[in-house]
This record gives C-alpha cells, structure tokens and sequence, in this order.
C-alpha cells in the first residue's frame, strides 16, 4: 500500500491579484508543493475536508470540491450569495451556509 501524504492546504493568489485565487496543496514532509488548483475568485478561508474532497466556498456563491490528491475539480456548486462560512457535512447532506438563506441543503 502506497504511503499517504499529508497535505497542507493554503489559500493564495497571483502576485497580481488583488484576492485569493487559487488552493494550493504542500507535502508537509517535503515542503514541495504537491498540486494547485484555481477556484472562483475569493474564496475565504472556509474549507472543508469531506470524503477526500475539499469543500471551497467563495464571495462569489461557488462551491467547489477537489480531490484532495489531485487538486482536480470534481463538481461545484452555485448559491445565491457570498458562502459566508465553512460548509457542513453531516447525515448523509451537505449544507452550505450562504448570506442570504443562511444554510442551503444539498444532496
């Protein structure tokens, strides 16, 4: 069986950029980066790790989840406002917390 890495997972953007614009893994072994992946612009902060993906919600209402060992985007999701905190996964849903209906469930 293959060795797992474990990842350090960081928001940063483009030294042009005025907000972050792509997750960026690191190997916290190595301190190589291991992949990096852009996601809508602004996202803040509020990841969640869930069933090897990790949920990135934005200003912009985008949810997106990528494979934690790829970075690869695997589905996203559009909201009708800013995610305003980290999304939830429990019972078999995930709720996604957004500034205008507060908690969104999807399946």
């Amino acid at each position: 069986m293959a060795e797992k890495k474990r990842l350090l997972i960081q928001l940063d953007s483009d030294p042009h950029a005025s907000v972050f614009d792509r997750v960026v893994a690191i190997d916290a072994g190595s301190g190589e980066i291991v992949w990096t992946t852009k996601v809508s612009a602004g996202p803040l902060g509020q990841l969640t790790l869930a069933g090897g993906r990790l949920l990135v919600g934005s200003e912009a209402g985008e949810l997106s989840a990528l494979v934690t060992a790829n970075g690869a985007k695997e589905w996203g999701y559009k909201a009708d406002a800013a995610i305003v905190a980290p999304p939830l996964v429990a019972f078999g849903r995930l709720y996604i917390p957004n500034a205008v209906t507060f908690t969104v469930s999807v399946r």
